[in-house]
């Protein structure tokens, strides 16, 4: 089963690291496989043992935009600016 952090934490109030989270998983009886990063950062040294995977990229490279207008291009009938 899969399940994402930010679900866990909807509901548990979770402030440990990522390998600790898969380690208290695990000795409450919930085998973790793997831990499946979409971008954050993975841990270093994993002394627990636990798979770490996935993408990572730095945070002040990431750009977030808005749309606040669309308006048809002048002298064009299906583009828009």
């Amino acid at each position: 089963m899969n399940i994402p952090l930010s679900w866990l934490k909807d509901y548990v109030d979770v402030n440990l690291p990522l390998e600790e989270i898969a380690r208290v998983l695990t000795m409450s009886g919930l085998e973790v496989d793997e831990v499946e990063l979409i971008g954050l950062q993975g841990p270093d040294n994993d002394k627990h043992g636990f798979k770490f995977e996935g993408l990572s990229w730095p945070e002040d490279k990431f750009v977030v935009a808005e749309i606040s207008e669309v308006n048809q291009l002048p002298d064009a009938d299906k583009l828009t600016l």
